[in-house]
């Protein structure tokens, strides 16, 4: 187990000294940086749970029949709580889609063959000559 391990990692490692898995134009797209996200892209998940957690503390006042805003200290805590929450499960999303980029990017550089390059066509090959119907 230990050998295959070690002979994958060498065969990574002379793909990534160049050669012509990486200019393969797959990989190419997968190493282009990816633009910044927006703020409202950033804070979103952390704005939902946050309103989900101060939410939950007017729930509770609701079922227990107390004012909408007693205890205000537990609406307070359950709305850090959430955002807490929702930075959280953010950074695991980001984490997530970044492994499986590396894994594809990883399993394309191993098997080129099963990804070939598409041929360019023009708009003139694609598209058929129109005639109108009247």
């Amino acid at each position: 187990m230990a050998q295959r391990v070690t002979c994958c990692h060498a065969a990574a490692a002379v793909m990534f000294q160049g050669g012509e898995e990486d200019d393969h134009p797959y990989v190419r797209v997968l190493e282009t940086p990816a633009p910044e996200r927006p703020l409202l892209a950033r804070y979103l998940q952390p704005i939902s749970w946050g309103g989900i957690g101060f939410a939950s503390a007017f729930v509770f006042n609701l079922f227990a029949r107390k004012p909408p805003l007693a205890g205000i200290q537990r609406h307070i805590a359950l709305g850090g709580i959430g955002w807490v929450a929702g930075l959280y499960i953010n950074k695991w999303i980001e984490s997530n889609s970044a492994e499986r980029d590396a894994v594809l990017k990883h399993y394309i550089q191993l098997h080129p063959e099963d990804f070939p390059v598409p041929e360019r066509k023009k708009y003139s090959e694609i598209l058929q000559p129109w005639s109108p119907l009247r």
